[in-house]
């Protein structure tokens, strides 16, 4: 689940596609909103409030995706969620998995 900050003036849509392009090498399409998912563990590590992140359901047309960057070293698709997810993320898609297969 890529993820990044929306810049200053820059709009929600054209964050995900310029993240979806820095991370995973591809352009997106989005679909549809999924919810949001807040971070509250970096409260601890910041000292104040924590992150919130909106989730989208995107599309692409590429199907060999491979890392852009050095953010990861692998990237896969999954029908079942896979171990070592971060917890606030295995959370989400727990709670909307059945809505998006």
């Amino acid at each position: 689940m890529p993820g990044g900050t929306v810049f200053y003036k820059e709009k929600i849509t054209d964050a995900i596609k310029r993240i979806a392009e820095d991370e995973l090498g591809i352009s997106v399409n989005i679909q549809k909103l999924l919810g949001y998912v807040e971070y509250p563990n970096e409260e601890r590590e910041r000292g104040f409030g924590w992150s919130v992140g909106m989730m989208f359901l995107c599309s692409s047309e590429v199907t060999d995706i491979k890392p852009n960057n050095d953010e990861a070293s692998e990237i896969k698709i999954f029908k079942e969620l896979p171990s070592g997810l971060v917890e606030e993320h295995r959370k989400f898609l727990e709670s909307i998995w059945d809505k998006i297969w």
